[in-house]
Parts: C-alpha cells; structure tokens; sequence
C-alpha cells in the first residue's frame, strides 16, 4: 500500500529485556535510562505508527536491528560508533508478531543487533512509561531530542521523521479557496507530516517544527520517510547555519509517493560495515568518516536498489546537499522575476486539464469529492519538477534563458544523488 496521504515543486536499561525484546511488559518499576554515547552517529527515529501504516513500522524497526548485524559483521565495533535510538507510537490495532503482544502507548528503544530478520525485537526498551505522546506534537519531537543528546551524545545527528507525509503547510490556516464549490476552507488539505490517530489527528507542520525547535536541535542529516516531502520549500524552512533555528546540512526525501514501509534500513545500515562494497557494488562506510552527505546519498541509493520499489514504477528519492539551498532558492527567486511577464509561456509549460506534460507528482485526472471536502489533487498537491519546468522554460523563452540556466546549475549543485522509477 502507498502511503498516500496527501510531496511542492520538486522534488528518515539498566536491565537487559529478552524474549519478546521488551515489546510488552508493564514493569513501571524498572528504570530503563541508560546513557551511552557515540563516536560517530546518533540516529533519532521518529516512528510514528500510531495510524494505519503500523505494520510497516514495527517491520521497520525489525530492519534496523538486523542490518546493525549486518554491518557488525563488517566493523565489530558499530554498536559503539552508531546509536540508533527510536520513538515508537503504536495505533495497538492487534498482536504484534514482532512484540509478541498488543500494546498501544508510545516507548523509546536502543536499536540492537538481531541476527535473524524475521524474529521477535531484541532491541531494548529505555524508557520509563511515557504514556501515549502526541507524535504530531513538535514539542514532543524536541523533547525526544533533548533526550538523544542528553543519554546518546554524538559527534554527528541524524533525526528521521517516519509517516504519512504531504508536504507545505502553515500550523493553522483557515482561508477559504475562492471559487471551489462546495470547499470551505483549506484546512481539508493534508499538508504535513507525522499524523497521530489517536490525538486528533494531529500532525507536524513545517513551521511548527522551526517554531518550537531551536538551532541546538539541528542536525547534520535529516530524513522524511514518507511521501511528498522532496520540495524546495521544505528544504528551504530546514536551511542550515540561521542563528535560533532548527536546520540540516543534508536531506534525504521523496517528491512522490513512497511504498509504505518506506526506507529499507536493513539495506541503509550495511552499508556502515566500515569498508568493502554491499551487493550492488555501493562503497560501504566507517561510521565514524561518515559525512552527512554521504548518509543522505546513500539512504537514496538503497531506495534505488531495494527491489521492492520495482513493484511501482512511480517511485522516487532525492539526496540533497542543504548547505546550498540557499544559492538554489536566490536562483529560483531571480528566475521567477524573469518570467514574470511571461504568463501565458508559464500555463503553455505547465499544462492544464489532463494536459500535463510537465514531470509532476500528482494525478492530474482526479476530481476529489468537494461534498465532503476532498479537494482535487489539482489544487491539493500541485506539485512539479523544477528543473523540468525550468528546463522546459528555457526552450519556449528567451527572456528566461540566463535564469533558467543559473537555475538548473543551482538545482544540479544542490541534488547529491536522485532516483526515479521509469514513471
């Protein structure tokens, strides 16, 4: 199942648990904080499960327990060098296979090695009852990182926000849309990320998230695993180096729909074996070198090469450096300037209707349903490839030429690595 919630223009104890991996257990007794620190990598997971891609996300942890076996096959010492602490918020539907039980508050867990990819979790549980946390709350998202780096120092952060995902949005906005019959408002848009079923259906917007967390909060590589997150806008709000405010230096992300267990971790994280190459030839990492940029390129190269994602050809994932998003948006400015006078060439490339010959992320026959405030993904995902638009600008205006140029330069700066299914 895709994860189609509704990517804009272009474009992650002090005592041991066994058997069932700490999956259930009500022991509110036991302190579980543990303090360990890292010398290459922290890896905060953000996994929101609590809605009905919960089945993709306890596959998902499973993942990341056995390809830290994986690279500990490689590099021995990984478990030193990577700490992958995970936030899990479970809808607790039914039974898990992975917990052994049914429970549905929200716990924390220290990725360990599991040598078999299809048991139990072994992972261990180093929280002490946090209840049901509002994984759409970003208040709740900086206390989980407040947490990491206080018990998991690091030289190098990795935050990964796990879920539905649709992109641009403001936290609150109640403006109707002028001329949609039957549309009140524009809060039917589902523009966001890390959407809680079970607390209002709250979500994380991409302003809430840099109004509430601070540049100490930055982190050196930031992965959306989850849909229609690749936009320059939402890299832009996550620029690195703005004094107060929460950045990333890269990004890993996807301007269309992705499958729905997402990223294949089991894949991501042997490639921190320390040396050789994995199976598709793909140079593995020490983590302790390991850059940000090639974190972010290397999560979008095993999307790539997951043979899962073949099963839909509309597939995507972006690896972007973020130090130069900057550069890429000046240029974008100076192009959108240049066309200004330029409308008519501007909907003759864009496209309308069922004519859409643009490279877009979005369905352009689909008609919604206004009674019950489904908008059209016309108006409700309007998404386009921006080097594909610029491009297309260039070879129907000449006064655009210059800028479309800087601007393709600037978006081929920027790209560190992309796929896209043949789509």
């Amino acid at each position: 199942m895709l994860r189609k919630f509704f990517a804009t223009i272009f474009f992650m104890m002090i005592v041991s648990l066994t058997g069932c991996g700490g999956g259930g257990g009500g022991d509110s007794a036991v302190n579980r904080t543990i303090n360990e620190p890292a010398s290459g990598w922290t890896i905060m997971v953000w996994l929101d499960a609590d809605n009905n891609l919960e089945s993709a996300a306890m596959q998902d942890l499973n993942e990341m327990e056995y390809g830290l076996y994986l690279a500990g096959l490689g590099d021995s010492a990984v478990t030193d060098k990577v700490k992958i602490i995970v936030q899990v918020d479970r809808y607790g539907s039914a039974s898990s296979p992975y917990t052994g039980d049914n429970w549905s508050d929200t716990r924390r867990y220290i990725i360990r090695p599991d040598s078999a990819n299809i048991t139990k979790w072994t992972s261990q549980r180093i929280d002490n009852d946090l209840g049901e946390i509002n994984m759409g709350d970003a208040g709740n998202l900086r206390n989980f990182i407040d947490y990491c780096q206080e018990h998991f120092p690091a030289p190098n952060y990795a935050l990964i926000l796990w879920n539905h995902g649709g992109g641009l949005r403001k936290k609150s906005s109640s403006s109707s849309i002028s001329g949609e019959s039957g549309i009140s408002s524009i809060s039917s848009l589902s523009k966001a990320i890390c959407w809680d079923d079970t607390n209002g259906d709250d979500a994380l917007y991409t302003g809430e998230i840099t109004d509430v967390l601070t540049d100490i909060h930055s982190v050196d590589f930031l992965g959306f695993d989850a849909c229609l997150m690749g936009m320059l806008e939402v890299a832009y709000e996550y620029r690195p180096g703005v004094t107060g405010k929460f950045g990333a230096d890269a990004i890993s992300f996807s301007p269309a729909n992705e499958q729905g267990d997402g990223w294949n971790y089991e894949r991501i994280l042997n490639r921190l074996k320390g040396s050789g190459t994995d199976t598709e030839g793909d140079v593995c990492y020490n983590a302790d070198s390991l850059t940000a940029n090639q974190f972010a390129t290397l999560v979008a190269k095993e999307y790539a090469d997951d043979d899962s994602t073949y099963s839909d050809d509309k597939q995507t994932q972006t690896a972007v450096d973020n130090t130069k998003v900057v550069a890429l948006k000046t240029a974008f400015d100076a192009f959108a300037v240049a066309c200004k006078n330029s409308k008519t060439e501007l909907e003759s490339v864009r496209g309308s209707g069922t004519s859409v010959s643009t490279m877009h992320y979005f369905n352009e026959t689909d008609t919604g349903t206004p009674s019950l405030g489904i908008l059209p993904e016309w108006i409700s995902r309007p998404f386009f490839d921006l080097y594909d638009f610029a491009e297309r600008m260039y070879n129907n205006n000449d006064i655009a030429d210059t800028a479309a140029t800087n601007l393709m330069t600037a978006i081929n700066n920027f790209i560190l690595y992309s796929y896209a299914g043949s789509s």
